[in-house]
């Protein structure tokens, strides 16, 4: 592979999504049908064809985002403080930071200018920022091909690292069918992606494998961990909350 291509191979996992083939579950009467037509005997395309498919897998870039968004849902449906962030939360900030500051000052030292709002505030990272750097390294600097495709490659990898320790975190849970003991409130309307739909009122969040506080979407009280929470078990006649596990 030249070094052209190595470094494309590297930008392209931060910024492209990538389509891979998965299995699909076929009714049998699917396969019996395609057998009939054959003589009883199912052709080996039209076998692939019925049992396989496609699924679209988003850039590490777009997951990474989707990561934050998620982790950013705090009570009533706004964002949470950064104070209430998980440590994988505040890395994966770190790495998204250190990307968009070091590709867009690197455009700036090639003559490409960022985009601004009218008041003058940066626009929001592009990935397509990443591609452009790359393009200009490829026509202005050959000799340091190999720099860039291992920072690229390093910036990929942290990533996936920081991406990794975010899906474990423990997401958090809605207390079904527990109205809250302080204002009886069962259900609130709350608004995810630009659309309204109604969830439990009581919102269970985690730190470190355990829960952290269950809060009120409707009336904003908050039971923290302890003596609290187990409180809030009691009023509510399920077994005691403590452990992610056990949510």
């Amino acid at each position: 592979m030249s070094e052209t291509a190595a470094l494309w191979t590297a930008v392209d996992a931060i910024t492209k999504e990538l389509r891979v083939r998965v299995l699909r579950v076929v009714d049998t009467d699917v396969l019996d049908e395609l057998a009939a037509g054959n003589g009883w005997w199912c052709d080996v395309a039209a076998w692939r064809h019925a049992t396989s498919g496609h699924a679209t897998i988003p850039s590490l870039w777009d997951q990474s985002t989707d990561a934050l968004n998620r982790g950013s849902e705090g009570g009533a449906g706004g964002a949470s403080p950064v104070r209430e962030r998980s440590p994988a939360d505040l890395d994966l900030m770190e790495i998204r930071c250190l990307i968009r500051d070091t590709v867009r000052h690197e455009l700036a030292l090639r003559g490409t200018r960022i985009r601004h709002h009218a008041d003058a505030r940066p626009a929001p990272f592009d990935p397509a920022e990443l591609r452009s750097l790359a393009s200009l390294v490829i026509q202005r600097d050959q000799l340091e091909l190999w720099w860039w495709e291992y920072r690229f490659v390093s910036w990929a990898r942290l990533l996936e690292s920081y991406l990794q320790a975010v899906e474990r975190q423990a997401k958090p849970v809605y207390l079904r069918n527990s109205p809250c003991p302080t204002c009886r409130t069962t259900q609130v309307t709350i608004e995810k992606d630009g659309e309204r739909m109604v969830v439990p009122a009581l919102l269970v969040d985690f730190r470190d494998g355990y829960i952290r506080a269950a809060t009120c979407q409707a009336c904003g009280d908050t039971r923290w961990r302890g003596p609290d929470l187990e409180k809030l078990a009691a009023e509510l006649g399920v077994a005691p909350l403590g452990h992610a596990d056990t949510a």
